[in-house]
Formats: C-alpha cells, sequence, structure tokens
C-alpha cells in the first residue's frame, strides 16, 4: 500500500506538470472469470489520492473499468469519466451522473476480440467470457440512458490494424439502441467536453 501511495504521489508530480488527463487503471477485466473482478488494480484510499493528485494539477481522471467497487469508488473520489463501464448498475449510473460524469463504452474492440479468442490469435481469454461481454455491453445503454448519464465514443483499440478505425463504434452505438444524433453526439459535443476542449466540438 505504502509503495501505491507513493506512486500517487508520483502522479501528482505528473499531473502539475502536464495538468491535462490522467487515467487510473481500475481492474484487469479481460483476465478474470465471472462478471466482477478477483483482484483490482487499485484500491480505495489510492482512487482517492490519484484523484487528489490530478484535482492539484488541474487534471482530469479517466477510470477504465469493467464494474464493481471500483465504479463506486471512482465515482466517491471525482473522477471525470468511467471507460468501458460494462456491468456498471443503474444505480451507479444515476450517481454517477450526479456527479457530472461521462461514460466512454467500448463496443466495437470486444467484438475484435472474440473473433481474435475464436481464431486462436488470443490466449488467456474464455470465449463464453467474451461473448457475455458483447452481449451485456449492447444491452445496457438503456439504464445508462436513462439515468441521463452522458456518453462519449471510446474505442480501446490496440492493433496496428485496429487503429483508425474509430468511426465503426458510431455505428456499434446505435447498433446498441443510440439514435443517429445521440450517437454523433457521443463522437463529437460529448467527447470535446469530457476534455475540455469545446472547439472540438
Amino acid at each position: 500500500m505504502r509503495k501505491r501511495l507513493e506512486c500517487a504521489g508520483r502522479r501528482r508530480t505528473r499531473a502539475r506538470q502536464r495538468g491535462h488527463v490522467d487515467q487510473v487503471g481500475g481492474d484487469d477485466g479481460g483476465r478474470y472469470s465471472g462478471r466482477f473482478p478477483s483482484r483490482l488494480n487499485i484500491h480505495r484510499a489510492e482512487f482517492a489520492a490519484a484523484v487528489d493528485a490530478a484535482h492539484e494539477g488541474d487534471a482530469r481522471v479517466m477510470v477504465h473499468t469493467w464494474g464493481g467497487d471500483s465504479i463506486d469508488w471512482a465515482i466517491e473520489a471525482g473522477a471525470t469519466s468511467i471507460e468501458h463501464g460494462i456491468y456498471m448498475t443503474s444505480s451507479q449510473a444515476t450517481r454517477a451522473h450526479d456527479a457530472g460524469m461521462t461514460l466512454v463504452p467500448t463496443l466495437t474492440i470486444y467484438r475484435y476480440v472474440r473473433e481474435m479468442v475464436v481464431a486462436g490469435k488470443l490466449g488467456g481469454v474464455p470465449l463464453a467470457r467474451i461473448a457475455d461481454v458483447v452481449a451485456v455491453h449492447e444491452e445496457s445503454r438503456s439504464p445508462r440512458q436513462e439515468a441521463g448519464l452522458p456518453l462519449a465514443v471510446g474505442s480501446d483499440f490496440s492493433t496496428p490494424e485496429q487503429h483508425g478505425k474509430n468511426l465503426v463504434e458510431i455505428g456499434s452505438l446505435m447498433r446498441a439502441g443510440l439514435t443517429s444524433a445521440e450517437a454523433l453526439l457521443a463522437a463529437t459535443r460529448n467527447g470535446a467536453t469530457l476534455l475540455n476542449d469545446p472547439d472540438g466540438a
């Protein structure tokens, strides 16, 4: 714990220097079994320390997590956004909205991951796990929208072949139930607002 809090101190220094955005990894979603992680990358006190450090440097914090306690801690600590949020509950979505947060779902990448697992190009990820993720991630749009939680387009692409295909995510959001207008806002205004870049809209 001491080493991790020292790491938060280093985040504070970087935040002062950078003054923009810091990322916190809440869990290793893709490689655990069951719907919630058996191991978190960061704990409650560390969330608070990391977010405080970022805020001191006038930076925003984006938390990468699939669900569970790390979403609660991110909301509690004052993070700016949740990336992925696959298993975010309706209650969490409501509290995230009330806290002024944004959700950045990443629908397309999990279809790509499923294809890679089926083709034998990616090991260590159970196919049933990814199939569940694809289904749940696309079905959970409604409660988040009902809570009024803003959505911004994300990707989480990691290979050279995947990069540059961000436009596909707009179609994925529409297949998940967003209107074309909502999906375009997620790709433009909402993302610009999240990054505090009004000219980007």
